[in-house]
């Protein structure tokens, strides 16, 4: 048996898709038996068939003595602590992978991911959306990976583990039910905390439900306090149809009481029209636009640099 640890464990629930259902479904196990030792070209067969392509693969023992220190193909991490109840998952009779939560703390625990990157993955596992190599980057799933609850539970379970600590400042950065990464992003931007560049405007609602008379209609990013959403529109090349389907649309929200502030892909990625994007909405909720701090003004450049390369991936394509 082969045991995933954190990133190749995430690139296989990536894999899965619109399938997640039936892995999350598998009956979980706890105990790390004696690891097999695979010749790189199997292990290699072995995770692509799983969805993890690119070596090195990332793998769980419980043995001190690594008895693969000498491959290149593979890292090690010993786990010699009983793991938590429930945070192994069967793929299949030869491979296995930590839970959603657990992989998320094994993140955590590596120097390569920060609080920004985590956000993001948090995001991803607490949403309705999978990043995978389709032709716009992501999949819609039914259902969220995992949830907020049950991460923070693994990471009471974990408490004293590496990477426990700095798990849980990620999750302070976001809202569950996201449905693509530039609503992610849009949130990241937003609503998360000062400390990492966000506007900390919360609290807020991913896909928040409201009821019209034709029916209920969905906004991607909405304020509770002041009854105002965010809509991400993209590039400005929809057709004629999609932009009277989203006006009318807009129409029945405001109609409830709603107001809506459109964000279009240049509002993000172009600074003066993103200064103005931000004082359009503290305008709108009646909030004091405090950005005179040179260190939140450093942080927030920090996280729009660290965001930009996923809204140029993802931000041309029409929600």
């Amino acid at each position: 048996m082969v045991y995933a640890y954190g990133p190749t464990s995430l690139d296989i629930l990536r894999a899965h898709g619109r399938l997640l259902p039936d892995l999350l479904a598998s009956p979980r196990a706890r105990t790390l038996k004696d690891p097999s030792l695979l010749a790189p070209n199997l292990l290699a067969e072995l995770m692509a068939r799983a969805g993890a392509k690119t070596p090195p693969f990332h793998v769980m023992t419980e043995n001190k003595n690594n008895p693969w220190r000498d491959r290149k193909d593979i890292v090690v991490h010993s786990r010699t602590a009983p793991l938590p109840y429930r945070s192994l998952i069967p793929v299949n009779k030869e491979l296995t992978i930590a839970s959603p939560e657990l992989a998320f703390i094994q993140l955590a625990a590596m120097d390569f991911y920060d609080e920004i990157d985590l956000a993001r993955i948090a995001y991803e596992l607490c949403g309705t959306y999978v990043l995978d190599v389709s032709w716009d980057g992501f999949t819609n799933t039914e259902a969220p990976i995992t949830n907020k609850g049950k991460m923070l539970r693994m990471i009471e379970r974990e408490s004293r583990t590496r990477g426990a600590a700095k798990a849980k400042r990620a999750l302070e950065c976001i809202y569950e039910k996201s449905n693509s990464p530039m609503e992610s992003d849009l949130a990241l931007l937003f609503a998360a905390p000062r400390r990492i560049g966000g506007f900390d405007l919360g609290p807020i609602a991913m896909n928040y439900k409201v009821k019209t008379k034709d029916g209920a209609k969905y906004v991607d990013l909405f304020f509770l306090e002041r009854n105002v959403g965010l809509e991400y529109k993209g590039k400005d090349s929809h057709s004629i149809e999609k932009t009277q389907r989203d006006d009318r649309r807009q129409n029945r929200l405001v109609a409830e009481g709603v107001t809506i502030i459109n964000v279009w892909y240049d509002d993000l990625v172009n600074d003066r029209l993103f200064d103005k994007l931000a004082r359009d909405v503290f305008a709108t909720l009646d909030a004091r636009l405090r950005c005179r701090s040179k260190q939140f003004q450093t942080q927030q450049k920090l996280l729009r640099a660290k965001l930009l390369p996923s809204i140029q991936k993802f931000g041309s394509f029409e929600p």
